[in-house]
């Protein structure tokens, strides 16, 4: 095809769209070309229809087809012939999918067909995309709970897993770890003392030298730590 265009909503100027990405023959786009007005004549072409109505258009003949007039002059000279925009649903954002062939009536009804399951493909990858990026957050959140859990216990130490995963990830950087490791280390210094919580609050406070046998029980934090990570659902390394 001659052109493939993602458009969505400009969050700057109402009711215009505006091009996030674009292949093929992109002289033929310019800023402001497209909205999603139906008041407007540049709302009312392919692109703006099936934004506003969330309905496939197809354009099969852009040198006759009235509502793209606004274009019609400047389609002929990238030698555009037809064009397909495809309402997508992202989340809550609306998007469209734009594709022109050079040819007149590039569209017929299988190819209609087609590029709406391509259509529902990238909703679908998107949606995956998003939901993986929920669950790290989710990660994110469980790991500064269960730190913070721990830091409460042993006020002494507050802040000292946080500044180990900091420090941890500054040197997976200086060292040149791609950005996935360097995020599984901080994560995992930010867990590395979550053991002391099975260890007795007033040992951990206490001001003044433990008993052989409480530091026996100190000792044991990371082996009570990693029997209680063996157990979460977190990425394995951790």
């Amino acid at each position: 095809y001659a052109i493939a265009r993602f458009d969505v909503p400009d969050p700057d100027y109402p009711f215009n769209l505006r091009t996030v990405y674009a292949s093929g023959a992109t002289g033929f786009l310019y800023q402001g070309m497209s909205s999603w007005s139906g008041s407007a004549p540049t709302g009312c072409g392919p692109c703006g229809t099936a934004m506003r109505t969330r309905v496939t258009q197809v354009a099969n003949d852009l040198a006759n087809q009235p509502q793209f007039i606004p274009w019609r002059e400047r389609a002929a000279r990238f030698g555009l012939g037809s064009s397909i925009a495809l309402p997508l649903s992202l989340g809550n954002e609306r998007a469209v999918l734009s594709i022109y062939d050079r040819h007149p009536f590039g569209f017929d009804d299988a190819t209609v067909a087609g590029l709406e399951t391509v259509a529902r493909e990238v909703e679908f990858a998107a949606a995956h995309v998003r939901s993986l990026q929920r669950l790290e957050e989710s990660l994110d959140g469980t790991i500064s709970a269960l730190a913070h859990m721990t830091e409460t216990r042993d006020p002494y130490t507050a802040g000292h897993q946080n500044r180990v995963g900091r420090l941890g990830a500054a040197i997976g950087c200086e060292l040149g770890l791609d950005a996935a490791l360097v995020k599984l280390i901080r994560q995992s210094g930010e867990l590395h003392d979550v053991g002391k919580i099975a260890i007795p609050s007033e040992i951990l406070t206490r001001p003044g030298r433990l008993s052989p046998l409480e530091f026996e029980m100190v000792r044991e934090h990371p082996t009570v730590g990693a029997e209680i990570l063996a157990r979460a659902s977190l990425p394995w390394p951790i």
